[in-house]
């Protein structure tokens, strides 16, 4: 079973998500395995231009698998937006064609508010926009004192939470 990956040397826009939704027309899986809510690609399919953050432009190509992976760093409430978005815009989104990894990080707003102040400083990372967070999450996942998103989502309430204290996953 052959796979293509497409890794980018820079950070910024390098067109990676223009090349994975070409190719993503001839794969079965589309996969997104790091990155966070700030980094995005826009792509135009028949006509139409979609902005995509978190959910690989695979879910634009009816009957491809899409996989949000352990290494993204999710924020739940972007993440719903971008569900609803592509919803009202007549795309399908649900278990059949989008599935997010049990050990995605998340982003809760305790690590916006980490970020905001650092933000606003000069030494603020062009890689990311202010508050964005992204880059406060990650740097707890090789300890892994954050929540993964199998232990702290809950669809029925369409929350998150790990509770007062930090919980540790298990591998």
């Amino acid at each position: 079973m052959p796979a293509v990956s497409v890794f980018g040397a820079q950070w910024g826009d390098e067109g990676k998500g223009k090349i994975i939704d070409r190719l993503a027309a001839e794969a079965d899986v589309v996969v997104r395995y790091q990155g966070g809510a700030n980094a995005g690609h826009t792509v135009v399919v028949a006509g139409q231009k979609y902005v995509l953050h978190l959910i690989p432009s695979g879910i634009l190509h009816p009957g491809k698998v899409n996989v949000i992976g352990n290494g993204v760093a999710v924020d739940p409430l972007k993440f719903l937006e971008e569900v609803e978005g592509l919803r009202t815009r007549g795309v399908q989104v649900d278990g059949s064609n989008l599935r997010l990894s049990s050990n995605a990080h998340v982003i809760f707003e305790h690590h916006r508010r980490i970020d905001r102040p650092r933000s606003a400083g000069a030494a603020r990372a062009a890689s990311a926009p202010p508050g964005a967070a992204s880059g406060r999450a990650m740097p707890t996942r090789p300890r892994a004192p954050g929540c993964a998103s199998a232990t702290s989502w809950s669809p029925s309430t369409r929350a998150c939470a790990c509770g007062p204290r930090w919980r540790r996953r298990t591998p």
